[in-house]
């Protein structure tokens, strides 16, 4: 059964202040040096050296004060009542609700007032029912909320300011370890996922970055970890607020700080981090089912100019024997844009002269087994026909008055125009069947939404219902996707939603959207950098996330070392990262800036093409494994690509290892980022573990293994299975299962017709596998139609199998030193396997 939410019902969920529980309302005296400053006058000057004793501290109440104004300066003076109100601070609020298994934390002006706008109101989350029983518990003391869990204190929430819309409070917590809270560069070359020691700034846009700019996409849920001495259970805080926020880490206590709204603060606790992170998932909704071909190799550029440049990369792929799943097609698809209002910027219609007969282009396509996804932006060019429909029907943001807003004065690197109100609903669904419709009925696979944070704005837009630009910000993306979902409701269910953005939110996932890092510099500190996010967009609850493979700003690239010119350094850069994404990124898509067709950015035409090949045939080698996780991430809320805390929580040493990670329960690799590295080191948790292609057995104590990065002048990332492990695999089109060593382990094998929502009414193909030491159980669980050809058993030793018996009788197989391939018959129901020694 799978955990989802609609995300409708996240969209409209509000909160309300009706169930909390005030714990106190506390009016707190400082006075600052600026109140003495503007009573010099009135004060002689001994009494202001008197006064120095009391700058800036906070006292309690009002007796507190008044106590040490009078020890200060003297029992009833005349400057005494006059001081007391400058001290006077605005009066707060602590409350809390219950909400299992949540504990929302608030904290409020001394009079609870709430923001009464019903869209910044609303939750990101589906909040579970009131529930007054709670697992956590909450005290207040000193002005600070304590929460604790089986009596052991995990943090204090204290007050910082509330003034006006801005509101802040600060978090005491002795953890080693924050995760989670979306994605922002801020350390080239550090491989390590930690937000400690940063701040967090959390207003959805691109950043410079090392001579790039990428993503910052808050997801405003932190993960905190306790070093193994303080024997405490981790917490999540979850900052419930749609409006620009920040999260300081740089100096304790922490900080946390928003611009608008209520400050309402969401805790979940659980056994381990992974427990946390499944309470989360019910709440934010699992991800949809990409399309299959999500999972292989794209091709993409800015930007292919007509079908003969994109034919031409296809062509020479296949030539080089490397496999295609789809292409992306850039803002030339709809005739490209100019810096005035003739601009097609917004236009989505073909450019029939560069791309004729688009619906017969796609079809032939994918009879090839080559999907396609196509750019849209929210920007629509002043010259356009579709502007001048879209001012008509009022679905431009606009101003006070309704009028449609340019996006700037002067006009932008794409042109002169507006921008869509992605709040009105009748104006999202009109665009979508005016426009991307038909995009749909010509047989596109997916949707690049670009420049989506958004990427500029007029600060005087107002959109529907009065709504503000720093109101609907952070929302922005969000509401753009869920355009598209409701979009395919509506008229096309039977098929997946898919789309590739550029920022978005929690609950993007269930709306069928994945994301990508934006346009990141071609360096390997870039490359460095990207891993630890991915780490952090998984805590997030994001399991699909890319890059553009080999940077989208070659002028980036930092050569370190003068024997190499420019061009191998930006090969050997090309190599590491494609082989990194090969293992980690949905879609696998190199991208790169090209308007002069000089730069190349397919896998056979850039970088040691026989390492490229390599890595992306082991991708899809693995595909029926990925795609099954994919379920598995619908259905149960498991990530395709956990960090090593995932499912080793008592491992203090996997810890925070951006550029180690799991694929599913059963692989454990690591990627590099450094010119001229020849080696690599992977940190494999206690057990036992086999290396993925030679299958050679590693028994670890939770150790580093160092081991060459080049095997046969082939860039070979690390790539360990662990013992047990049972791997779907296809190759050249037969199934066979991967087992390794003698373990204890189940896998559920999944398939579909990987494009339509029929998985959703349980319209799918399902075996059930179990290992145990050296027994192997097969179960068909659902439909008939998937089998598995072989089993490739990768041995513990070298010794003889005698016989490999079945409830079908015995079965052909060959054993070749530790590898022992097994011929399966076909089965309706059942095959229990043994190996006979």
């Amino acid at each position: 059964m799978r955990i989802f939410v609609l995300f409708l019902t996240i969209l409209f969920s509000s909160q309300s202040w009706a169930d909390i529980q005030w714990l106190a309302n506390e009016q707190t005296y400082k006075l600052n040096g600026a109140a003495l400053f503007k009573l010099r006058k009135q004060l002689s000057k001994e009494e202001q050296n008197s006064l120095k004793t009391l700058r800036n501290v906070v006292f309690n109440n009002r007796a507190e004060f008044e106590h040490a104004l009078e020890t200060a300066i003297g029992k009833q003076h005349a400057m005494a009542e006059t001081l007391t109100g400058k001290a006077e601070m605005p009066a707060v609020s602590y409350g809390i609700e219950g909400r299992n298994p949540l504990l929302s934390l608030v904290i409020s002006d001394g009079d609870y007032q709430q923001d009464e706008n019903t869209f910044t109101q609303q939750s990101w989350l589906q909040l579970p029912e009131i529930n007054k029983t709670q697992q956590l518990k909450a005290s207040f003391r000193n002005q600070c909320m304590q929460v604790t869990s089986k009596n052991v204190q995990l943090f204090e929430l204290c007050s910082g300011s509330q003034n006006g819309e801005s509101k802040s409070a600060y978090l005491k917590t002795d953890a080693d370890s924050i995760l989670g809270l979306g994605q922002e560069f801020v350390n080239p070359g550090v491989t390590t996922a930690n937000r400690i020691g940063d701040t967090r700034n959390g207003k959805n846009t691109m950043s410079g970055f090392n001579r790039g700019y990428n993503g910052n996409t808050l997801f405003p849920i932190a993960y905190f970890d306790f070093p193994e001495s303080a024997h405490k259970q981790p917490f999540a805080l979850i900052l419930d607020n749609r409006y620009p926020q920040s999260w300081d880490f740089s100096e304790a206590p922490y900080k946390l700080s928003v611009e608008g709204g209520d400050f309402k603060v969401h805790v979940l606790t659980g056994k381990t981090l992974a427990d946390i992170r499944r309470s989360y998932m019910l709440m934010a909704g699992t991800p949809l089912l990409p399309p299959k071909s999500a999972f292989g190799l794209w091709v993409s550029e800015y930007g292919y100019e007509n079908w003969a440049e994109l034919d031409d990369k296809i062509a020479t792929l296949k030539k080089n024997n490397f496999p295609v799943s789809g292409a992306v097609l850039d803002l030339q698809w709809f005739g490209g844009i100019t810096e005035d209002a003739d601009s097609q910027m917004g236009s989505l219609t073909w450019d029939l002269k560069n791309f004729p007969k688009p619906v017969d282009k796609i079809a032939a396509y994918k009879k090839a087994d080559i999907d396609m996804i196509v750019i849209e932006e929210s920007y629509i060019s002043k010259g356009l026909d579709e502007y001048k429909e879209l001012d008509k029907r009022g679905f431009l943001a606009h101003d006070n008055k309704g009028n449609s807003l340019d996006v700037t004065e002067e006009g932008a690197w794409w042109g002169h125009g507006g921008m869509m109100d992605w709040s009105n609903k009748e104006g999202r669904d009109f665009w979508h069947d005016y426009r991307r419709q038909a995009l749909v009925d010509a047989g596109v696979t997916g949707h690049w939404t670009d420049l989506g944070e958004p990427e500029m704005h007029n600060p005087d837009f107002k959109y529907s219902d009065g709504l503000d630009h720093e109101m609907i910000h952070n929302s922005f993306n969000m509401i753009w996707l869920q355009s598209i979902y409701d979009g395919y409701q509506r008229n096309n269910p039977e098929k997946r939603p898919f789309m590739m953005s550029r920022s978005g939110g929690i609950g993007m996932q269930a709306l069928g959207a994945v994301i990508w890092s934006g346009d990141i510099g071609s360096d390997y500190a870039s490359l460095a950098a990207q891993m630890p996010q991915q780490t952090h967009m998984m805590w997030s609850g994001l399991d699909y996330y890319g890059s553009d493979i080999g940077g989208f700003h070659r002028k980036a690239l930092l050569n370190s070392d003068m024997e190499q010119t420019k061009e191998q350094a930006m090969d050997e850069l090309y190599t590491q990262w494609f082989a990194y994404s090969s293992l980690y990124e949905v879609p696998v898509r190199a991208h790169t800036e090209n308007l002069c067709n000089c730069k190349e950015t397919t896998p056979d035409r850039i970088g040691d093409m026989d390492s490229n090949r390599a890595s992306i045939k082991l991708r899809y080698q693995l595909l029926p494994y990925y795609y099954s996780l994919a379920y598995r991430a619908y259905s149960q809320a498991e990530p395709l690509f956990p960090s090593l805390e995932y499912y080793y929580p008592d491992d203090q040493q996997a810890k925070n290892l951006g550029q180690i990670k799991m694929i599913g329960p059963f692989l454990v690799g690591s990627s590099v980022a450094e010119q001229g590295q020849k080696d690599s080191s992977t940190y494999l948790p206690k057990g036992t573990w086999f290396d993925f292609r030679s299958g050679k057995r590693v028994v670890s104590q939770g150790e580093w293994f160092k081991q060459d990065l080049y095997i046969n002048n082939i860039l070979t990332l690390p790539l360990f299975a662990k013992q047990g492990a049972l791997i779907p695999q296809s190759t050249n089109k037969d199934n066979s299962l991967k087992i390794f060593g003698f373990g204890q382990q189940q896998f559920t094998w999944y398939d579909d017709d990987g494009a339509s929502s029929a998985y959703q009414q349980g319209k799918y193909q399902q075996i059930q596998m179990h290992s145990r030491n050296k027994q192997v159980q097969l179960s068909r669980v659902a439909g008939s139609k998937l089998t598995i050809d072989t089993i490739n058993w990768i041995l513990p030793s070298d010794q003889k199998v005698k016989r490999v018996s079945s409830n079908l009788g015995g079965l052909k197989f060959v054993q070749q030193g530790t590898q022992l391939h097994i011929k399966l018959p076909e089965f309706d129901k059942e095959l229990n396997l043994e190996l006979k020694f």
